[in-house]
């Protein structure tokens, strides 16, 4: 985890999903829709970016369509 995501580019490199260019924009548009997550007493904070590395991906021979939605930020992992 780590509360500037250019720091994963140190760390990962190439291997990162987004170009480092990429990521300047989306963070530059973060600033501007105000992504702050605000708790009781208005106090507010940036959340954390996690980076996950993903090993063996591979291709289904059929296509498997997930048992639910799955929006574009992803979803929650459950057991």
């Amino acid at each position: 985890m780590a509360q500037d995501p250019l720091t994963f580019y140190d760390t990962y490199g190439d291997s990162v999903f987004l170009t480092r260019d990429e990521m300047i924009a989306y963070l530059g548009n973060q600033e501007r829709w105000k992504a702050v997550r605000v708790r009781k007493g208005s106090e507010s904070r940036k959340r954390n970016w996690i980076a996950l590395e993903l090993e063996d991906i591979r291709k289904y021979e059929v296509l498997r369509k997930p048992e639910r939605f799955v929006p574009v930020g992803g979803q929650y992992l459950r057991d």
